[in-house]
């Protein structure tokens, strides 16, 4: 599905989204195929077990992400609330002039693709450096093999994998609502990566995005032998209620239905609090302690002082 705004610029680049284990180095290095450049790839991270086809990552902007999330209290694995408008607070706007420099360095030349799984949260800052809207590309992947992939390789729980999946998917549809952009499920990808590639050379290039690559290779980099973790239609009943309807959600606007209004999409998009918490107890200690006091202090007044 590929959502249109009327009246928005076209964009050269393309930004890919996706929660971690959702396919997005597969579809960033089918993008890369078509007529993408990757950018300056001096500090890439390497291929390793979960990704050995390369994870098409770079190491100072995933560094600036993680920074991002550390100065707003969170981690990649504990994410802060980022509230709406977060961006227009001093302490985001200072970091601006970095993250530009830090990006072009990177990416000296239009018609990038690039991606890191903590964009779906922190979207918002990168757009305010780019001088051209790009076109998004929105990888999602069923929860429940997502959260079994950041079982096997970093020891989550079900629970705690649940609880990522949801924020980040959430937040990248909040944040994506004035994008052109294009959702693709990672396992229908996988089904026909043929046409896969073919529609999403379509949808890029009717965007504005010059395309010079291949669709044959674009399908070749999206290897089903790359999914580890297949899932049942029982897996659903380990979805809280509200993830169950964001799963529907992602489907249907994959499938080709009309993205949802401001006012009907937070209701999919805001977090519950089983969610929050569970998110909020993976913070280490200290900083928790830290968390809580600082909401806390303008309803004490004087009397946290004590």
């Amino acid at each position: 599905m590929t959502h249109y705004i009327a009246g928005s610029l076209m964009g050269r680049n393309v930004v890919v989204i996706g929660m971690h284990r959702s396919g997005t180095s597969a579809m960033t290095n089918a993008i890369r195929l078509l007529g993408c450049s990757i950018g300056d790839t001096g500090d890439f991270i390497s291929p390793e077990r979960w990704n050995p086809e390369g994870l098409w990552e770079h190491q100072r902007l995933i560094d600036r992400n993680n920074l991002i999330l550390n100065l707003h209290g969170g981690t990649w694995f504990a994410p802060p609330r980022l509230p709406n408008g977060w961006m227009r607070r001093p302490k985001a706007q200072a970091m601006l002039p970095c993250l530009r420099s830090e990006f072009a360095a990177t990416y000296p030349e239009e018609g990038w693709v690039w991606k890191d799984p903590r964009a779906c949260l922190t979207l918002p800052a990168w757009l305010e450096t780019w001088e051209s809207e790009p076109v998004a590309v929105m990888a999602f992947r069923h929860p429940v093999a997502v959260a079994k992939s950041l079982a096997a390789r970093n020891k989550f729980s079900l629970r705690h994998g649940l609880a990522l999946w949801e924020i980040y998917n959430a937040q990248a549809l909040w944040n994506l609502r004035e994008l052109p952009t294009f959702v693709q499920s990672y396992d229908d990808a996988l089904e026909d990566p043929p046409r896969l590639a073919g529609k999403l050379s379509d949808a890029l290039t009717r965007h504005g995005v010059e395309l010079d690559g291949s669709t044959s290779a674009a399908a070749e980099a999206l290897k089903p032998s790359l999914r580890r973790n297949t899932v049942g239609k029982h897996d659903l009943g380990l979805l809280t209620g509200r993830q169950r309807k964001l799963w529907e959600l992602l489907s249907a606007l994959a499938a080709g239905m009309t993205w949802p209004n401001d006012d009907d999409l937070e209701k999919v998009t805001s977090p519950s609090l089983t969610t929050r918490l569970v998110l909020f107890s993976k913070i280490p200690l200290r900083r928790r302690v830290a968390l809580t006091r600082a909401r806390l202090r303008p309803q004490l007044g004087r009397a946290w002082q004590r």
